[in-house]
């Protein structure tokens, strides 16, 4: 599952580098720490862009909104494995083993 998110998550990033030369560039990281942060209108996030990515803004809008998506499954699917997990019963202690000598 986890690495299925990781798959998800590069993927969200690759729909973004398809647009930006690299996503070192100081636009790219704008956009991607407003992501984290939470920002979700990718007019919003396109809207980020600097100089000759501008350029690109319907394109970065289109790839934006499909990384966002991908990020809120991933986020869904994250919080869904965590509620799983707080589900499971722990496992109990079997009272076998070593026995203690009284000193």
């Amino acid at each position: 599952m986890l690495a299925a998110a990781g798959k998800l998550l590069e993927s969200a990033l690759v729909k973004l580098s398809s647009v930006a030369s690299k996503l070192t560039t100081v636009s790219a990281q704008d956009m991607i720490k407003a992501m984290i942060g939470g920002r979700r209108d990718p007019h919003e996030l396109a809207a980020l862009a600097r100089g000759r990515m501008r350029a690109k803004h319907d394109d970065l809008v289109e790839a934006v909104a499909r990384s966002i998506l991908v990020i809120i499954w991933v986020r869904r699917e994250a919080l869904s494995l965590r509620m799983e997990v707080k589900d499971r019963p722990s496992p109990r202690r079997r009272s076998g083993g070593v026995k203690r000598e009284a000193a």
